[in-house]
């Protein structure tokens, strides 16, 4: 069962096939963040109504080595999670949160606090590693295009011009992921702020007219799993009843350099 392998920024998109579960022979598209790239891939999983369900594990198809494994319900995340990453394994929790007010179902880390504000769709913060927290949160912003008047393309620039022009950026990178239909653009950069270095990662997409801005910021330690975790979160979150990126579609990675003004 070969698979096809994209680099993208310490994760690898794997394309696996032979999904055991009663809708056989499905393609599966699974970002990975351990160090090794494999060549194979085998997933065991049950699938109901297209989405994830039960029992889920992940293996390199080349030593059965455990890549990931964990709970599904519906398409959604629930408990213990384990990631294996240089050999080492990491724990994370998982909850599911919903706003049913603006229809919004999310697959967040149990320890994260949700932190009401009224013009933010959604903001969580969790236990910083050091001393300064103010650079350590999770945000959705949402933005009607008929109200700014931008369209996904300049958001998007819009957005990497002000990081740009305000943070002290050491690296940066950027991707268009092509899911079918939907088009999201994925940001990583490593800036200064408050004399720490810092990892920032951001998605952006459009829904029926809606901008989605997902924005997480944290140090840059553990980075692998801080990856793991904000793709997670964007590949189990649902708005209006669809799902951002779906893994049972194709999924084009296509690196891009945009264009903006300093």
């Amino acid at each position: 069962m070969k698979t096809g392998v994209i680099r993208l920024l310490g994760l690898t998109l794997i394309i696996l096939s032979g999904i055991a579960c009663k809708e056989n022979k499905r393609k599966y598209y699974f970002f990975n963040s351990s160090d090794k790239v494999p060549n194979k891939g085998i997933v065991a999983g049950d699938v109901k109504n297209g989405k994830e369900n039960g029992m889920w594990q992940i293996f390199d198809g080349k030593d059965t080595a455990l890549l990931t494994q964990g709970h599904y319900s519906e398409g959604l995340k629930t408990g213990k999670w384990t990631y294996v990453i240089s050999n080492e394994k990491k724990i994370v929790n998982w909850k599911i949160y919903e706003d049913k007010k603006n229809k919004l179902v999310v697959n967040l880390p149990d320890d994260w606090d949700i932190v009401n504000y009224n013009k933010i769709l959604l903001t969580a913060t969790f236990k910083p590693k050091s001393k300064i927290s103010q650079t350590k949160f999770f945000a959705i912003l949402r933005q009607d295009t008929s109200n700014i008047h931008l369209s996904l393309d300049q958001y998007y620039r819009m957005s990497v011009s002000e990081l740009i022009r305000n943070f002290k950026v050491t690296s940066q990178k950027y991707f268009l992921l092509k899911n079918k239909e939907q088009k999201i653009y994925f940001s990583s950069y490593s800036v200064i702020k408050h004399g720490e270095p810092v990892l920032l990662l951001n998605y952006i997409f459009c829904i029926a007219g809606q901008i989605y801005d997902f924005s997480y910021s944290s140090s840059d330690q553990d980075p692998d799993l801080k990856r793991y975790i904000i793709t997670d979160i964007v590949q189990h979150c649902y708005v209006n009843n669809q799902r951002l990126i779906d893994p049972f579609k194709s999924i084009e990675v296509i690196p891009v350099i945009p264009h903006f003004k300093r």
